[in-house]
C-alpha cells in the first residue's frame, strides 16, 4: 500500500505503489463528491423512499476502495502485509473501544445516533492509518 519507508524502493514496490494509487484515489474522490453532493442536495427530511438508495450511493466507491486495499496486499511483500495486520488490529481495536464507549454513554442517556457510527469509522480508520505508517517507518 502507501510506503513510508526507505527512498530507495525497488521499481516493484513503486510500480506497486503507483497502481495502489491509481485504483484508490477515484475511488476516495468519488466517495466525497458523492457524501457531499448528496449532503448539500438531498434533503432527507421531506425525501420519498428513494432517499434510502441514495443514502447508500457512497458505498460504491467505497467497494472500490476496498477493492484497490484488497489488491495492494497481493502485491505487497511479507513485511507489506505484516504492518497493513498490524494497522488493521489497531484499528478495529480503537473502532471496537470507540462502540463500547458510545453504548456506555448510550446507557447513561446520551443520545449519539447521528454522530456514532461516523465516530467509530473515523478512529478505526484514523487509528489504522496512523499505525501503518508508523509501522512502515518503524521498519525503515
Amino acid at each position: 500500500m502507501f510506503n513510508c519507508g526507505p527512498a530507495d524502493k525497488t521499481t516493484f514496490e513503486k510500480n506497486a505503489n503507483r497502481a495502489y494509487l491509481r485504483e484508490f484515489i477515484p475511488a476516495m474522490v468519488a466517495y466525497l463528491v458523492l457524501i457531499f453532493g448528496i449532503g448539500f442536495l438531498v434533503d432527507f427530511e421531506t425525501a420519498g423512499n428513494w432517499k434510502y438508495l441514495v443514502a447508500l450511493l457512497p458505498l460504491l466507491p467505497i467497494i472500490y476502495g476496498a477493492r484497490a486495499i484488497a489488491r495492494s496486499l497481493g502485491r505487497s511483500d511479507e513485511m507489506g502485509k505484516q504492518i497493513q495486520l498490524e494497522g488493521m488490529s489497531a484499528g478495529f481495536g480503537a473502532a471496537m473501544l470507540a462502540a463500547l464507549t458510545l453504548a456506555f454513554l448510550a446507557m447513561a442517556g446520551m443520545n449519539s445516533e447521528q454522530l456514532g457510527p461516523w465516530l467509530v469509522f473515523g478512529v478505526g480508520m484514523t487509528t489504522w492509518g496512523f499505525h501503518t505508517i508508523a509501522g512502515a517507518r518503524r521498519v525503515a
